[in-house]
Protein backbone atom coordinates (compact mmCIF):
# COMPACT_ATOMS: atom_id res chain seq x y z
CA UNK A 1 0.00 0.00 0.00
CA UNK A 2 1.80 3.18 -1.29
CA UNK A 3 0.92 7.13 0.85
CA UNK A 4 -1.98 7.90 -1.10
CA UNK A 5 -3.83 4.82 -1.19
CA UNK A 6 -3.12 4.89 2.93
CA UNK A 7 -4.75 8.43 3.07
CA UNK A 8 -7.69 7.51 0.99
CA UNK A 9 -8.21 4.72 3.51
CA UNK A 10 -8.10 6.97 6.16
CA UNK A 11 -10.49 9.72 4.47
CA UNK A 12 -12.91 6.38 3.72
CA UNK A 13 -12.54 5.69 7.90
CA UNK A 14 -13.06 9.21 9.06
CA UNK A 15 -16.08 9.48 5.80
CA UNK A 16 -17.44 6.15 7.59
CA UNK A 17 -17.37 4.03 4.73
CA UNK A 18 -15.01 2.11 6.11
CA UNK A 19 -14.80 1.04 9.83
CA UNK A 20 -12.22 1.30 12.01
CA UNK A 21 -11.48 -2.41 12.50
CA UNK A 22 -11.31 -2.88 8.92
CA UNK A 23 -8.89 -0.14 9.00
CA UNK A 24 -7.11 -1.64 11.68
CA UNK A 25 -7.38 -5.19 10.41
CA UNK A 26 -5.49 -4.08 7.03
CA UNK A 27 -3.11 -2.07 9.08
CA UNK A 28 -2.02 -5.22 10.90
CA UNK A 29 -1.99 -7.32 8.10
CA UNK A 30 0.49 -5.48 6.34
CA UNK A 31 2.19 -5.51 9.58
CA UNK A 32 1.76 -2.43 11.06
CA UNK A 33 0.78 -1.96 15.13
CA UNK A 34 -2.56 -1.40 16.45
CA UNK A 35 -1.50 1.84 18.01
CA UNK A 36 0.11 2.96 15.19
CA UNK A 37 -2.98 2.49 13.14
CA UNK A 38 -4.82 4.24 16.03
CA UNK A 39 -2.21 6.77 15.85
CA UNK A 40 -2.71 7.47 11.69
CA UNK A 41 -6.72 7.74 12.58
CA UNK A 42 -6.04 10.55 15.96
CA UNK A 43 -4.26 12.92 13.66
CA UNK A 44 -7.11 15.79 12.09
CA UNK A 45 -6.19 17.52 9.58
CA UNK A 46 -6.51 21.07 10.50
CA UNK A 47 -8.78 23.49 8.23
CA UNK A 48 -10.31 26.99 8.23
CA UNK A 49 -8.58 29.65 10.52
CA UNK A 50 -6.19 27.39 12.66
CA UNK A 51 -4.49 25.60 8.86
CA UNK A 52 -3.72 29.20 8.26
CA UNK A 53 -2.43 30.05 11.43
CA UNK A 54 -0.23 26.75 11.33
CA UNK A 55 0.78 27.14 7.55
CA UNK A 56 1.82 30.62 8.83
CA UNK A 57 4.16 29.17 11.65
CA UNK A 58 5.10 26.53 9.28
CA UNK A 59 5.99 28.90 6.25
CA UNK A 60 8.13 31.20 9.29
CA UNK A 61 10.14 27.63 9.84
CA UNK A 62 10.34 26.28 6.81
CA UNK A 63 11.18 29.18 4.29
CA UNK A 64 12.60 27.00 1.75
CA UNK A 65 9.00 25.53 1.11
CA UNK A 66 8.19 28.72 -0.37
CA UNK A 67 4.72 28.92 1.13
CA UNK A 68 3.89 25.66 -0.88
CA UNK A 69 2.50 22.86 1.68
CA UNK A 70 0.06 20.74 1.82
CA UNK A 71 -2.95 20.59 4.98
CA UNK A 72 -1.40 17.26 5.70
CA UNK A 73 1.98 18.29 5.88
CA UNK A 74 1.01 21.28 8.10
CA UNK A 75 -1.47 19.53 10.06
CA UNK A 76 1.52 16.78 10.75
CA UNK A 77 4.01 19.38 11.61
CA UNK A 78 1.81 21.55 14.20
CA UNK A 79 0.93 18.59 16.10
CA UNK A 80 3.94 17.61 16.46
CA UNK A 81 4.70 20.37 17.73
CA UNK A 82 1.94 20.31 20.15
CA UNK A 83 2.83 17.18 21.51
CA UNK A 84 7.00 18.20 21.70
CA UNK A 85 8.45 18.24 25.08
CA UNK A 86 9.10 22.09 24.99
CA UNK A 87 5.48 22.43 24.06
CA UNK A 88 4.54 20.44 27.20
CA UNK A 89 7.11 22.72 29.58
CA UNK A 90 5.10 26.06 28.17
CA UNK A 91 1.78 24.29 29.08
CA UNK A 92 3.28 23.61 32.48
CA UNK A 93 4.57 26.56 33.02
CA UNK A 94 1.60 28.55 32.37
CA UNK A 95 -0.75 26.35 34.09
CA UNK A 96 1.66 26.93 37.61
CA UNK A 97 1.24 30.71 36.85
CA UNK A 98 -2.69 30.51 36.77
CA UNK A 99 -2.66 28.67 39.78
CA UNK A 100 -0.37 30.95 41.60
CA UNK A 101 -2.48 33.83 40.34
CA UNK A 102 -5.64 32.27 41.94
CA UNK A 103 -4.29 31.53 45.31
CA UNK A 104 -3.22 35.50 45.71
Amino acid sequence: MNEHQLRELIAAVKAGRVSRRTFVRQMVGLGHTVPLANQLLAAPVLSGTLLDVARSSYGAVHPEKGGVSTPEEVSKWWHQQRNSSAAHRIRENWLTAEDDKRRW
